[in-house]
């Protein structure tokens, strides 16, 4: 006797499914394969042969391979839902990827136009003293283009509204950070501590007081007036700027 679905070989459509003999006479079809089964071999009751002609008959005729898999239905529903839900995971994980990698794109392209446009800003005319650093150094044994890389990942100038004109490391293995605006040095400070977290050292370059000889002073003029000279003939320097004169 035929299986039904399930068998590795398919039902001859002009034999009955369950006894395979080849069907002369009046025959019905399994409503779930669709197999043809005899008339004889449905086990029907005469009142449930009146039924098989309606076409809105409640009364199901299924067919021996299919009565096999009967109680295995909940089982297969249980296993179809299951497969659903982890398609729809898969989907949610490819979505997430995608958008992982577009917001790392516009990371790249906002940190490459952030440092373009701050090149862009800069003066030829730009002293030294108008840019400020800072200063990071990586834990022991973290190689700085490795800091590099980290950096650029966890620290997103255009969120924090930084200007970042330039970053490199040094042969001591310090990261060396350059900023237009002495806020932008704390804000991009205080958002690395908090990124990269207490294994980074940070710290800004302590300032150094130069010393300009005078080539021809006596120290006839007394150096209040040498100052007051110095100041009128550098427009640049202005009243709060600080400079003595020994």
């Amino acid at each position: 006797m035929s299986e039904g679905v399930g068998d590795d070989l398919p039902a001859d459509p002009e034999n009955c499914v369950n006894c395979k003999k080849k069907i002369m006479d009046q025959f019905y079809m399994c409503d779930l394969c669709l197999s043809r089964v005899h008339k004889n071999c449905t086990s029907l009751s005469p009142c449930e042969i009146k039924c098989m002609p309606l076409q809105k008959r409640t009364l199901l005729l299924v067919c021996l391979g299919c009565k096999k898999y009967l109680p295995r239905t909940p089982e297969l529903i249980s296993l179809m839902d299951s497969m659903k839900n982890e398609l729809i995971e898969l989907k949610r994980e490819i979505l997430d990827l995608k958008n992982t990698s577009n917001q790392q794109n516009i990371y790249e392209s906002s940190y490459a136009g952030m440092m373009q446009r701050n090149a862009m800003k800069s003066n030829e005319e730009e002293t030294s003293s108008q840019i400020h650093t800072l200063i990071i150094k990586p834990p022991e044994g973290q190689a700085p283009e490795s800091a590099i890389k980290l950096i650029k990942q966890k620290v997103n100038p255009a969120e924090i509204n930084v200007g970042i004109r330039s970053i490199k490391d040094t042969k001591q293995g310090s990261i060396i950070v350059k900023c237009t605006a002495k806020q932008d040095i704390e804000r991009l400070k205080n958002t690395a501590i908090q990124k990269l977290g207490n294994n980074y050292t940070m710290k800004t370059p302590s300032k150094q007081n130069p010393r300009i000889k005078i080539v021809g002073y006596t120290g006839e003029q007394g150096y209040k007036d040498v100052e007051e000279c110095i100041r009128s003939q550098n427009n640049w320097m202005v009243e709060n700027y600080e400079f003595k004169v020994t």
